[in-house]
Formats: C-alpha cells, sequence, structure tokens
C-alpha cells in the first residue's frame, strides 16, 4: 500500500488527526506524510480543520475503490453523516452505497452534493434502494421539518428524508398536507 494510501486510512480510521500524530503512528518520514497530506487535501479526499486533518465523503468514496468497503469506511461514513439518522442504516447497506457510489466517483467533497452528482440525471426506480436510503439520510440533515413527523426535502411530491412512520424513504408521500 502506498504511503497516501495508508494517511488517507489513517485519518479515515481516527476521524480527525493532527499531521504531526499521523507522522508519528506511521512508518514514514515525517515530510513523507505531510506531503501525502497535502496531496490529499489538493485532491479533495481529506479537509484540513485548523490543525486537523478531517476526511472528506469524496475521501471514503476513494477509499472504497481501491480497497473495498469494509468497518472503516462504514464508521467514516456514519461520522459524516448526523448520528439520529446513521442509525436507521446498517453497514450492508452504507457498503451498497458506497460501492455503487465509489464506481462514479464524484466530484463534490461532501456527502449531500456528491451524492447529488453521482445519481443525477438517474430515474429514482432505477438507483438502488441502499443508495436511496443514504441520500434520504443526507437529505434528512440539510432539510428541515415538513410537519409533525417529515424532516426532509420535498421536491414536487417525492419526499427525500426521515419519516417517524417509514423512517428512511425517497418516495412520493401522501401524507404530507401543506
Amino acid at each position: 500500500m502506498s504511503s497516501r494510501h495508508s494517511v488517507l486510512e489513517a485519518v479515515l480510521m481516527l476521524g480527525r488527526a493532527k499531521a504531526y500524530e499521523l507522522a508519528k503512528a506511521l512508518p514514514y518520514s515525517v515530510s513523507t506524510v505531510y506531503y501525502a497530506l497535502y496531496r490529499l487535501e489538493a485532491e479533495g479526499f481529506v479537509e484540513a480543520d485548523r490543525d486537523y486533518y478531517v476526511p472528506t465523503f469524496k475521501g471514503v468514496l476513494y477509499y472504497v475503490s481501491y480497497k473495498g468497503c469494509n468497518f472503516i469506511a462504514t464508521n467514516a461514513t456514519r461520522r459524516l453523516i448526523n448520528r439520529h439518522y446513521a442509525s436507521e442504516l446498517n453497514d450492508r447497506e452504507i457498503c451498497d452505497a458506497l460501492e455503487f457510489l465509489s464506481k462514479r466517483m464524484p466530484h463534490s467533497r461532501h456527502i449531500l452534493p456528491a451524492l447529488l452528482e453521482a445519481v443525477s440525471g438517474a430515474k429514482l426506480s432505477d438507483l438502488p434502494p441502499s443508495v436511496k436510503r443514504l441520500l434520504a439520510t443526507a437529505m434528512a440533515e440539510a432539510g428541515g421539518p415538513i410537519d409533525n413527523v417529515h424532516i426532509g426535502v420535498l421536491i414536487g411530491n417525492i419526499f427525500a428524508g426521515y419519516c417517524k412512520m417509514c423512517s428512511l424513504v425517497v418516495a412520493p408521500c401522501r401524507s404530507i398536507k401543506l
């Protein structure tokens, strides 16, 4: 595994890490780790947040594209989405969605724009259920309350988000009364 892959994996595992801590923990020289972080940030796979480096959704998808989906990728994805909604998704669903999305490799760094970019132009009925549920999770986090039961986004008659009766959903909803 290359140094940049090792550095990205370490950032994904930790969720948030200082460059020097990574350099001490990894079997590479300090300059190699710093350069790998510089390149990963330039490519959008990690972001610098003051003294810390945090993974982006694009970084998770890149990791899945070369390493496959595992607990590191699912845990990193859960950290990138709201904890309440993340608990609605099981690891298999997250992996199925990540594997589907990693083949499309969107350019956006953050989860909602990356999801919208990856599924743009596709019919909702053609998307795998796992992708729809991950999209609903991101929409629930980004959107707001529509009524007492729904949190998310309503586009035309399509609701994407969290329904207290149905859980995570991307579908027309007859029970929304505006």
